[in-house]
């Protein structure tokens, strides 16, 4: 009879012993909710079994596991360190999850990680900390909504409009810059004769010909802007006397034509600011003014753009083109080649008219559009 009780008192030591074990191993395969939480945390040690009862006494239940202490950074086998708040896309140290193989998605409340086949790890910025996933999908990470507040900064509107032209950004500053010209308002035209280019800007147009760095510059804008800008730099221009009396000027020579030059002035200037077929090419200052007379408009006064028809003697016999009017009407301003200040010699000139200094004046207006 004591031998069967003794017997039984052992089965019974054992079967409780091996229940012990087994908790034991789920707990330790089966941590928490807060254990899985820290990606630093190392495994927890599984609680030492309960040694078996000796023959006659009852089993003595095991000791329950203490849990794992966090790993300590730095060791080779736990967890590399996860990169510091604002550096989100730095690798952190190989360890039990590995390498960081996916890069930082900025802007995110998670706004890092390093996802292994085994596990990863995650910052969270709200609270300031890294938290563990379990195997985490990649996938998984990129659909994680935004939160409200975490918003990514937004880029600042790229500049509209047209660009400055680099070959007038010396003019354009020595000018007067934005200050005075406001901002470009269309493309700029070079490819113009003499390496030429116009731009129009919110408050007039500049020009620059590079083939001799001449500028100029109007606070008109549109076709008149162009016209007016590609003419001022030709003031102070000298003609040299010629053979038979008849001066000598570049724009002479670029019609070919010998005689009266003021309308020839006009054609050029014309032509370099891209409206030669406009203005037109005539020799003779007749024909000039027949083409005026049949092509342009007549104002009842002066206007800035208007070509205004002179008279010198009893007819009509001088051509300028006006580039102001005074407030009350009573005077203009044109630039004028073929004309001369005292016994100077005939040059491109810029001067006031008013308008009872000469005899009856015409002023024709070119369809600019």
């Amino acid at each position: 009879m004591t031998d069967q009780l003794t017997m039984r008192r052992r089965w019974i030591a054992a079967l409780t012993a091996l229940s012990l074990a087994g908790l034991a191993y789920w707990a330790v395969s089966h941590p928490s909710p807060n254990d899985a939480a820290s990606p630093l945390s190392s495994q927890t040690q599984a609680g030492q079994a309960g040694q078996p009862a000796q023959p006659g006494q009852p089993a003595q239940p095991g000791q329950a596991g203490q849990a794992g202490q966090p790993a300590q950074p730095g060791q080779p086998a736990q967890p590399g360190q996860p990169g510091q708040p604002g550096q989100p896309d730095q690798a952190g140290q190989p360890g039990q999850l590995g390498a960081n193989n996916t890069p930082a998605k900025r802007g995110l409340e998670l706004v890092g990680w390093n996802i292994t086949g085994g596990g990863g790890l995650v910052w969270a910025a709200s609270s300031n900390r890294w938290l563990g996933l379990a195997a985490p999908n990649r996938d998984q990470l990129l659909a994680r909504p935004e939160p409200s507040g975490a918003e990514s900064p937004k880029p600042s509107p790229r500049p509209t409009g047209p660009a400055l032209e680099p070959a007038l950004a010396g003019w354009f500053e020595q000018s007067g810059g934005t200050a005075r010209w406001g901002q470009p308002n269309a493309p700029a035209e070079c490819g113009l004769p003499d390496r030429g280019c116009l731009q129009q800007f919110e408050h007039g147009t500049l020009y620059i010909r590079l083939a001799d760095g001449a500028t100029g510059a109007s606070t008109a804008t549109g076709q008149v802007g162009k016209l007016i800008a590609a003419a001022e730099p030709e003031i102070g221009y000298q003609a040299k006397p010629g053979e038979y009396a008849v001066d000598t000027t570049k724009y002479s020579q670029w019609l070919d034509w010998k005689g009266p030059w003021c309308h020839i002035f006009l054609e050029w200037v014309a032509d370099r600011a891209g409206l030669g077929e406009l203005i037109g090419h005539y020799g003779p200052l007749f024909r000039f003014v027949d083409h005026m007379r049949a092509d342009f408009r007549l104002v009842p006064g002066p206007e800035v753009g208007a070509f205004a028809l002179m008279t010198t003697t009893a007819t009509f016999s001088h051509i300028g083109l006006v580039v102001a009017v005074a407030a009350d009407g009573s005077s203009y301003t044109v630039i004028e080649g073929n004309q001369a200040e005292a016994d100077g010699p005939k040059a491109v000139l810029r001067r006031d008219v008013k308008i009872t200094d000469r005899l009856p004046t015409e002023f024709w207006m070119p369809d600019y559009g």
